[in-house]
């Protein structure tokens, strides 16, 4: 009853396959290759593996892949090579190693067809429990779909403890699907039988697919020949419907310069997928060929987003607009519009414009970071970054770096302590510009070295900036002291040597007094001296008035003295030009008036002058030549000291 199932189930396998197409082949090759493990076979699609699925002894059965049991076609019953030369078609079998404890009379080499030990003797000299599993190369199936297994084998042992079975792996792991019924045994093998099954649909588009042929058997010595042969395994698919294009987004409405999400969901298994925007400008694709894909836009606007999803049969077609918000536009500035920089010790309000809401990038140094507008308020340079949100949760930024600036250093003169009516140059240094405090008393309060004339004490202070407007300040302090006043008067300056004067100080604010007369002789310092002058002459006597702060004043009187008057008169002169008495002139002294006329013999006037110092050179007023001879003269004059002369006489003339 089961074997007549299998048949059913064969038969409406193979009716699936009469539909397919077979994309994969492995027949194993030619040869008699006795001994050959399927760990060293390489077939047409690669290199086959063998792994353990349980206990596996020292001396289990193994996979060949060799014509010691060659395929004979379907319906036919197995033989091999080493029966038949012909007989080259070589098929996967599982056969006795060479160590095999109840073949190896039978078989020494190993490998003797599709012929298993079935144990028997374990423990004691050997065990052969097999669990091991041939494995194909990796499969292809992209673009495929109801893919279907086929192949060629037939099977004995026992149904239970000795047995063959299929294996799928999806790239994953791998999972049992089949376990093949029990073919019909002849002599000296089975009877070759095909097989077709559906593989899972997890081999749909699959390129990462393996098959796997599992045989395993354990030691109780119980177990029908032949053991298991599999030869012709084909992979086969069918035709795909044409695909139904068809993709989701996570979103459908973003930022500008954010990405979207697009997932596709097409169906009837497409193999290719290309991704376009119209419009295309600012539009970047992570991949425009991948299954799935994220794009980035990053401008705003509305842009229809296209899947075009095709297979081998056809392909279709699938849009979806999506809306990208405008960012909005931050501007970040100062207090004081884009001036970026402040002095040392100052503060600046920023204020950032354009969104919603706002985050600066950092909390130290401003006052509060999640406001439009923190105060700043560092010793450091900092740059800023301000994150504006608008109502739709667009986001953009700007950045502005606050640059804290020096302070000069202001220095001026050190203190001054002045007399009353004295001056002092400032002295300021290390700014740029500057301003006192005041213009009283200074020449130019807005320049660095001012000239102050104080009449009291004070203090005068300097503002100096840089030419970013960064000040600091500096303060002179001016002692102004009193000063004292000399001042005094000179009695009445009497004619004649010696001349005694009576000197008077009205001087003020003083300790004490100087007098100096000028004449080479000690000073006084008495404060109202009497002076007595031994010689005539002009004297400038210096009055120094002398106070405890070292503010002194000085004053001067210019005094005359002159002996008693005189006046002689000469009786001859020689004019001869020799410069030996060639003028006629009074020895005088004292005189402040004279006169002098001349005549000749005959009583004309020739001559005359009007000043002590004047003379006659000889020649009349009107410039001419006078003889030598006898001339008559006629003087009046008085002096200083009030004393009159009037004298009459002759003078010769010689030549």
């Amino acid at each position: 009853m089961r074997q007549y199932y299998s048949y059913i189930f064969i038969f409406l396998l193979f009716s699936l396959q009469g539909v397919s197409q077979v994309f994969w082949t492995e027949d194993f090759g030619t040869g008699c290759n006795q001994g050959t493990l399927v760990t060293s076979f390489t077939g047409l699609n690669g290199i086959w593996t063998q792994s353990n699925t349980g206990t596996t002894d020292a001396q289990a059965n193994a996979f060949y892949v060799s014509s010691t049991e060659a395929n004979t076609g379907v319906g036919n019953c197995g033989d091999g090579c080493l029966n038949n030369a012909l007989l080259t078609n070589a098929t996967l079998h599982i056969g006795s190693v060479a160590a095999s404890p109840n073949l190896s009379a039978a078989c020494p080499l190993g490998d003797c067809g599709a012929l298993f030990d079935d144990g028997g003797v374990c423990p004691g000299t050997a065990c052969v429990t097999t669990h091991i599993r041939a494995e194909s190369p990796v499969i292809d199936c992209s673009g495929k779909s109801t893919v279907i297994i086929s192949f060629n084998y037939f099977e004995g042992g026992s149904i239970i403890s000795d047995n063959a079975r299929l294996w799928y792996n999806d790239g994953t792991s791998w999972t049992m699907i089949f376990d093949m019924p029990k073919t019909s045994n002849c002599s000296p093998a089975g009877n070759w039988t095909a097989l077709s099954f559906s593989l899972p649909v997890r081999a749909n588009n699959n390129s990462n697919v393996r098959v796997g042929l599992e045989w395993f058997n354990n030691d109780d010595g119980i177990g029908t020949l032949p053991s298991f042969a599999v030869d012709d395994v084909q992979l086969s698919a069918s035709a795909p419907s044409a695909p139904v294009a068809d993709f989701t987004a996570n979103n459908d409405t973003v930022c500008a310069k954010d990405s979207i999400q697009f997932t596709d969901q097409t169906t009837n298994s497409p193999t290719a997928w290309t991704w376009s925007s119209n419009p295309a400008t600012g539009v970047s694709f992570n991949t425009s060929s991948s299954q799935n894909t994220s794009v980035t836009f990053s401008s705003a606007g509305t842009f229809t987003v296209q899947l075009i999803a095709a297979n081998a049969t056809a392909s279709d077609t699938d849009t979806m607009v999506v809306t990208i918000l405008p960012l909005p536009t931050i501007t970040a500035t100062t207090a004081a519009g884009f001036n970026d920089s402040i002095c040392f010790g100052d503060t600046t309000q920023l204020s950032a414009s354009g969104a919603l809401s706002y985050s600066w990038n950092m909390n130290e140094g401003i006052s509060d970071s999640t406001i439009f507008n923190p105060v700043f308020d560092s010793t450091l340079s900092s740059t800023y970054i301000v994150i504006g949100t608008d109502i739709n949760g667009c986001k953009n930024s700007d950045t502005i770096t606050i640059t804290v600036l020096p302070l000069p250093v202001v220095t001026a003169t050190t203190p001054f302590t002045l007399c009353s009516g004295d001056s002092v140059n400032f002295l300021a240094s290390g700014a740029t510009n500057y301003v006192w405090n005041t213009q009283t008393f200074l020449t130019d309060s807005l320049i660095a070295n001012p000239v102050c004339t104080p009449t009291t004490s004070q203090n005068y202070t300097v503002t100096g900036s840089t030419t970013f407007g960064c000040s600091d300040t500096a303060t002179v302090s001016v002692t102004v002291n009193p000063s004292s006043t000399a001042a005094g008067t000179a009695g009445s300056v009497p004619f004649g040597i010696p001349a005694s004067i009576n000197f008077t100080s009205t001087s003020t604010n003083i300790d004490s007094v100087v007098w100096n007369f000028g004449d080479g002789s000690a000073t006084d310092t008495t404060t109202n001296p009497t002076h007595s002058f031994t010689s005539a002459g002009t004297f400038t006597v210096t009055l120094i008035a002398y106070n405890a702060t070292g503010c002194n004043d000085t004053t001067t009187f210019v005094i005359t003295t002159s002996a008693a008057s005189s006046l002689v008169m000469p009786n001859f002169f020689s004019p001869n030009f020799d410069d030996v008495n060639d003028i006629f002139r009074p020895a005088n002294n004292g005189i402040k008036d004279f006169y002098c006329v001349i005549y000749d013999r005959w009583g004309l006037k020739i001559y005359e002058w009007n000043r002590p110092q004047g003379w006659w050179d000889g020649y009349t007023t009107a410039g001419m030549l006078c003889p030598v001879g006898v001339y008559y003269f006629i003087m009046k004059a008085t002096g200083e000291d009030g004393q009159e002369y009037e004298e009459k006489g002759y003078v010769h003339l010689f030549r």
